[in-house]
């Protein structure tokens, strides 16, 4: 049994689910399928802001070692950060900080895709003068030396007419790492990420970050040439190493010296509307660190912020329009001494029956303010192309 194709009655009678799919890393063909099920309520954690963080560690920690199962699915919002950086004060989104689920039932499964992926691009977007205007401010400030790079988003809502036909849609024509759908009461989740923001097995920690953007091509010629082009950009290069540096960075503060390294380096990875520069930085966790430690180290992940970090989520909260919400925060699955947590982009996000898909694009010294928004827009199309009968104005 494919647990995709059945997920709508298997779980007709749970409010409460979360399916989570991890593709292998090198083919993203062969995945592993588990869904959870609970008839309870999920777990919610709102902590006041200067909480102390080691009782979020113990509460975290405890709930993945009593929940009497190996693991346990957990979704972490962009309004953590007001737990590792209280004195910023970021606007609250209504998302919960930390949720996670406890299963009455867990069911397991392994999906192998056909190969096949969209290899066209969708319609070109309307000028976005406003965000346009946004970034050459941003870009201003960069220039100016107050920061390296900083990632600015925007908000596109939708109509989902079939919610499970949307995941069949990233499970089959989509060649993500990671695929899922949470359904925390009226918190839901549908995406297909194809970066993690860490990963962590045992003492090995993983990041694979993600930047560098091309749309695919209409033809095979027309990809493969954009796909050069992206490789040999300057722009884009610079991009990539300062947030693989970041990833560098991240990982050392709980690693042992000495561990860090750069796997692979700038690959070329296809999606169904875009091309991306891929690379894996890894370590060796120290002694004694635990779980949330990893998470505070890395969250939220550079691909998602900018650089300095700090300054860039300070920023980023005083120029986008709304709070990120999930956006942007991480989904996955904990366990004692486990954790594989996608990062949240390439999603829907839903409160109460309402969704949105939100996308965004990292700004540097020499950004072109129209290119980028189009940017935005092919990484929404991702979602949003899989999406039949989207509202008007998307």
């Amino acid at each position: 049994m494919k647990i995709y194709r059945e997920l709508e009655t298997i779980t007709a009678s749970y409010d409460n689910f979360a399916y989570f799919c991890r593709f292998d890393r090198e083919t993203r063909r062969i995945g592993r399928e588990r869904l959870f099920m609970s008839g309870s309520g999920p777990v919610l954690i709102n902590y006041e802001p200067g909480s102390d963080a080691k009782r979020i560690a113990e509460d975290i920690e405890s709930i993945a070692a009593h929940s009497g199962v190996p693991q346990i699915p957990v979704f972490i919002g962009f309004d953590f950060v007001n737990y590792i950086y209280p004195d910023l004060g970021v606007r609250e989104s209504g998302w919960p900080a930390f949720a996670c689920l406890i299963p009455d039932t867990t069911i397991e499964s392994e999906v192998i895709r056909n190969g096949n992926q969209g290899n066209y691009r969708k319609d070109e977007p309307e000028r976005d003068i406003a965000m346009e205007k946004t970034i050459m401010e941003l870009r201003e400030r960069i220039r100016s030396g107050e920061i390296l790079q900083v990632v600015v988003s925007r908000e596109y809502p939708v109509d989902i007419p079939d919610k499970f036909d949307l995941l069949r849609e990233f499970i089959e024509n989509d060649s993500s790492l990671y695929v899922f759908y949470y359904k925390f009461g009226e918190y839901e989740i549908i995406g297909s990420s194809p970066e993690n923001m860490v990963s962590v097995e045992g003492d090995s920690l993983v990041i694979n970050p993600i930047a560098g953007t091309r749309p695919r091509g209409v033809n095979d010629a027309q990809d493969q040439l954009l796909a050069e082009e992206l490789s040999a950009d300057p722009k884009e290069q610079m991009e990539h190493r300062m947030l693989v540096d970041l990833a560098r960075n991240d990982l050392g503060k709980i690693s042992i010296p000495g561990t860090v390294r750069v796997t692979m380096d700038m690959r070329i990875q296809k999606f169904s509307t875009v091309q991306h520069l891929v690379s894996t930085v890894t370590s060796t966790k120290r002694p004694g660190v635990g779980l949330l430690e990893v998470i505070m180290a890395a969250f939220p992940a550079g691909t998602v912020s900018g650089a300095p970090k700090k300054r860039a989520i300070s920023i980023i909260d005083r120029y986008e329009e709304s709070p990120r919400g999930a956006y942007s925060g991480c989904i996955g699955l904990i366990g004692e001494g486990s954790m594989d947590l996608a990062l949240l982009i390439r999603s829907v996000y839903g409160i109460s029956g309402k969704y949105s898909v939100r996308a965004g694009a990292g700004i540097v010294k020499d950004s072109d303010p129209e290119r980028e928004c189009k940017e935005m827009f092919s990484k929404a199309m991702t979602v949003i192309g899989g999406i039949k009968n989207e509202s008007s104005g998307n």
